[in-house]
């Protein structure tokens, strides 16, 4: 089966919803990057991805890039062993840039919402562990990690539905089922991806308390609540993460502080990243 189109120029597709970007010389020792991996919130549209492809691109003109793209149906629908075998090309790739030696990472893990949080999470928990303690050298956490509610689940989840007419409704109504099933997985057998993220990425397991990492979030945000941001981060310096970073933006929307307040965004993605281990 012929491999689809890459979405974004430059790419190649490695698998429906992961694009890889190979620079022509790979980057130097030298250079602070060798490898972005991008985790994009549920059904993001390729415009506003490209929007961080962009800056990536001019920031560090070396590093390769990939995108990792998640729906609706990979993060709530799609068995875990499922979602393993899809995301096997992505790791593949990973693990080219991940020393098995005490060798500093190059590599910078950006993830959006929990849906490309519980991505990364799942991305950096299938690398083998003799590379996941210096797989990464920096990870930013783009308005996540909540927690689940009722409401903003129905509200991420449809955004991916269409806007009119009878599908709409049909959509909603199976929306609505699909939460109260999540709600029954949660109570009944435990089954919180979203909690399980908060709790793994904290662990000190799939990141390392010595890999640096940035929480950009907002009071403006509908479907994250800055608390609950604020919260895992207070808990990652409680576990001993040795550098943990928050910027809270004012009334920038869901996965669009970048888009309000650009400079000062990349302004702290490009510190940490520099002053990274």
């Amino acid at each position: 089966m012929a491999k689809p189109t890459p979405p974004f120029p430059d790419f190649i597709s490695l698998e429906d919803g992961i694009s890889y970007l190979q620079q022509p010389s790979p980057a130097s020792p030298q250079d602070p990057v060798s490898l972005i991996v991008l985790c994009t919130w549920m059904s993001a549209p390729h415009r506003p991805i490209s929007k961080y492809i962009t800056p990536y691109r001019t920031l560090y003109s070396s590093a390769d890039i990939l995108v990792v793209e998640n729906s609706a149906q990979d993060a709530i629908i799609t068995s875990l062993s499922a979602r393993r075998r899809i995301l096997q090309p992505a790791v593949d790739v990973i693990a080219k840039y991940a020393s098995e030696t005490d060798e500093p990472s190059h590599t910078i893990l950006h993830a959006f919402s929990n849906g490309g949080g519980a991505c990364g999470v799942l991305l950096a928990s299938m690398l083998a562990p003799a590379r996941q303690p210096n797989a990464w050298k920096a990870v930013i956490l783009d308005s996540c990690p909540g927690t689940f509610e009722y409401s903003t689940f129905i509200t991420a989840v449809s955004m991916s539905l269409p806007r009119a007419g009878l599908l709409s409704y049909i959509g909603l109504a199976a929306v609505h089922l699909l939460a109260c099933v999540v709600l029954i997985d949660i109570n009944v057998f435990g089954g919180d991806l979203i909690g399980r993220v908060r709790i793994t990425s904290n662990d000190g397991k799939v990141f390392t308390k010595a890999t640096p990492r940035l929480y950009l979030y907002s009071d403006g945000d509908d479907l994250v609540s800055w608390r609950d941001v604020e919260k895992h981060a207070e808990d990652a310096k409680a576990k001993g993460y040795e550098r943990v970073e928050m910027k809270k933006f004012e009334g920038s929307k869901h996965c669009a502080h970048a888009m309000t307040f650009g400079e000062d965004y990349w302004e702290h993605v490009g510190k940490l990243i520099m002053t990274g281990r």
